[in-house]
């Protein structure tokens, strides 16, 4: 299964699926929590996903989607990776940052839909990203939103054979290839907007409001076709 996970993996990448693709990453990095991946064949996948957001000549549209995917996976295996790969997470959070601190941002001004950044701030979405990484990291990568239903297995888990994740390399850059492109995020609400009674809608920083976003833009990317729904 994994194999052919990472065969799909490749194929969606080839083919520029990249939301699929997305979502496979997400899911092989999963399998680390259930024991089914060890944890260090899941460093060296994200090391090389990230290794790419590195290439030189390369368009940064191409990059920037190699380090969102290693930050947008941080919620499901961060938590696993510090207790039992500390230094190896810290690394990847490192570069992950470093790349963010020298990219160019001058789509930002463009792209943004109001024209102050009161009372919503209008931010690049990999600036977005990290700082929810951050304060997830800050606050020891607890989180209440993700299914984890392995829980539930976890003393049977313990003693589960391990498969180390096959290597992978990401397709070469091709003059005709195509990248997602930079957005900046755009928010009409924050928890100043929701009644004092009521349930309060996470910070823009927390992982929790980037999670519920995900949810809500998967919901609408695989349904806006379906005229029944």
């Amino acid at each position: 299964i994994v194999e052919k996970l990472v065969s799909d993996l490749q194929e969606k990448l080839e083919t520029e699926d990249y939301q699929r693709a997305m979502y496979i990453i997400t899911f092989l990095c999963d399998l680390g929590n259930s024991r089914v991946l060890t944890l260090s064949s899941i460093i060296e996948f994200l090391e090389g996903l990230l290794q790419a957001a590195f290439e030189e000549n390369v368009p940064q549209a191409r990059t920037d989607w190699f380090v969102y995917v290693v930050l947008r996976v941080m919620p499901w295996i961060g938590l696993e990776l510090s207790e039992k790969k500390k230094d190896e997470l810290d690394n990847i959070l490192e570069g992950a940052g470093k790349y963010i601190e020298g990219r160019r941002k001058v789509h930002v001004k463009m792209l943004q839909v109001w024209s102050s950044s009161t009372p919503h701030e209008q931010e690049d979405y990999l600036d977005c990203l990290l700082a929810q990484v951050k304060s997830l990291r800050t606050n020891d990568w607890k989180e209440k939103q993700i299914a984890r239903h392995y829980v539930a297995f976890d003393a049977a888990l313990q003693d589960a054979l391990q498969h180390n994740l096959p290597s992978f390399s990401p397709p070469v850059h091709k003059e005709e290839s195509n990248y997602p492109l930079p957005v900046v995020v755009f928010r009409l609400f924050d928890y100043a907007d929701c009644p004092e009674d009521g349930t309060v809608l996470p910070g823009a920083h927390s992982i929790e409001r980037f999670l519920i976003e995900e949810e809500l833009n998967w919901i609408v990317d695989f349904n806006a076709a379906d005229r029944k729904i």
